[in-house]
């Protein structure tokens, strides 16, 4: 158990290392407790689910003859918001 505890440190430490995860991450990490001990998954697999839609959707309009770009701006600027630090 603690050899997968020291691969777990040392993944994490790598996505520091690769700038994947920065200070923002280590915030959300301070507000989950006890109370809520996975509110860092739900967070994460939230963001993960709704982008992983959008882009979906960026891809159908992108796809569309013609572009309906107003549509297309409300799905990037949908995506740059759940993105935002």
């Amino acid at each position: 158990m603690e050899a997968l505890r020291q691969q777990i440190a040392k993944m994490r430490q790598s996505f520091f290392d690769e700038e994947i995860l920065d200070k923002y991450f280590l915030q959300l990490e301070q507000l989950e407790d006890i109370s809520n001990p996975g509110f860092v998954k739900d967070v994460v697999t939230l963001y993960l689910r709704d982008s992983t839609k959008t882009l979906a959707t960026i891809e159908d309009e992108m796809a569309k003859s013609p572009v309906d770009f107003m549509n297309l701006d409300k799905c990037f600027h949908q995506l740059k918001g759940s993105s935002a630090r």
